[in-house]
Order: structure tokens, then C-alpha cells, then sequence
């Protein structure tokens, strides 16, 4: 579970990088 919640938070922080909104 922890696993999980740690990539959707670095799938979050990629994004934010590429699309800083």
C-alpha cells in the first residue's frame, strides 16, 4: 500500500515538474 501511495505521489511531482500549473 505504502508503495503504491509513494508512486502515485512521485507520478504527481512529475507532472507538476512538466506542467507546473
Amino acid at each position: 500500500m505504502a508503495y503504491e501511495s509513494s508512486m502515485n505521489l512521485n507520478e504527481l511531482y512529475l507532472y507538476h515538474f512538466i506542467f507546473p500549473l
